[in-house]
């Protein structure tokens, strides 16, 4: 029966996308965004500013890291291809840096020479360590050997002598005592005070994180992401654009001039025509007062379109904050 896992899946961002198209031929990959996400066997993310500041590419990269977090499986496999410094867990696993390379076929040996996970060996051997020379110690001339005249004449050769460290004078027995034991009180006394003091740093740091999580916990929107964004769909495909308004936060709402404009533009899509079909591929959260969530729309004219929203916890229930459009297909 034949494998229907996908070698790789690329995440990237769409200003990286003639990047993404390189690498996918470099490496055989076929398959569409939405689908491939679920059946690819590893991913490689195609790393640059862009992908690092977008919303929907952090689910897909840590979809392919929760599967091998440690990166023994090569699972995830990132690409710088633009100047950048990953953060967070991405920043804890090694890159393939093709930054710089102009030249196709080295990029290509770098990429899959990565990919494969095979040791990169230099061309050449490297160089024989010549006219190295062993260490010698002048040994002194015994003097049984030579004649009165050498030995008049003769050198010894230099040593370096040891010189012990200068001890304490001039300061009676008791008195030198007296010192020694008041250093030997004080060193503990300044421990304990410093392990006093970090432990005071540690419960008022402690007391902040446990406050934050409670408010956090006890302010968690009821529902999930996906209940948000199905109701947003289905207020899309009846033309309720009220209630599709509705489902955005205060700040998103202000950049629209309010409910008729917002309705004007999902009512044209920018030429597509009325929004006729809307699912939602996918939906996460990521922690109590965040979430993200991928829709699949179709238009009048056919065109199908594939939207990433950030969601937010607002009054108790959870609200698009942004959208951000990935792809069109005619």
């Amino acid at each position: 029966m034949q494998n229907s896992l996908k070698h790789f899946f690329i995440s990237y961002n769409q200003a990286d996308r003639q990047w993404a198209e390189w690498i996918a031929w470099q490496t055989n990959f076929v398959e569409q965004m939405d689908r491939a996400v679920q059946s690819a066997e590893r991913t490689i993310a195609v790393l640059s500013p862009n992908y690092l500041n977008a919303l929907y590419t952090h689910s897909e990269w840590q979809a392919a890291f929760k599967q091998d977090p440690t990166g023994e499986k090569g699972i995830l496999i990132p690409v710088r291809v633009q100047e950048c410094k990953p953060s967070g867990l991405l920043g804890t696993i090694s890159y393939i840096d093709l930054v710089g390379q102009e030249d196709q076929a080295k990029a290509r040996e770098i990429l899959l020479t990565g990919v494969l996970r095979r040791r990169a060996k230099p061309m050449s051997p490297p160089a024989f360590p010549k006219g190295s020379r062993r260490a010698t110690i002048q040994e002194p001339i015994f003097p049984g050997t030579m004649s009165l005249p050498a030995l008049r004449n003769y050198t010894a050769p230099q040593q370096q002598l040891y010189v012990p460290p200068p001890i304490y004078h001039g300061v009676p027995e008791k008195v030198y005592e007296k010192k020694k034991s008041r250093v030997v009180w004080v060193v503990p006394v300044v421990i304990i005070c410093l392990l006093l003091a970090g432990c005071v740093t540690a419960a008022v740091l402690g007391f902040s994180f446990v406050s934050s999580f409670l408010a956090n916990f006890t302010n968690q929107p009821t529902g999930t992401p996906s209940t948000t964004l199905t109701a947003f769909c289905n207020a899309l495909q009846s033309a309720d654009y009220q209630t599709a308004y509705n489902q955005l936060s205060n700040g998103f709402q202000k950049t629209f001039n309010g409910e008729p404009d917002f309705a004007n533009k999902y009512s044209n899509n920018d030429g597509n025509g009325k929004v006729t079909g809307c699912k939602v591929l996918n939906s996460s959260q990521n922690g109590p007062l965040g979430g993200y969530g991928t829709l699949e729309v179709t238009f009048e004219n056919g065109k199908r379109a594939w939207d990433d929203y950030h969601l937010v916890g607002e009054n108790g229930v959870w609200k698009i904050d942004s959208m951000q459009s990935r792809q069109y297909i005619g």
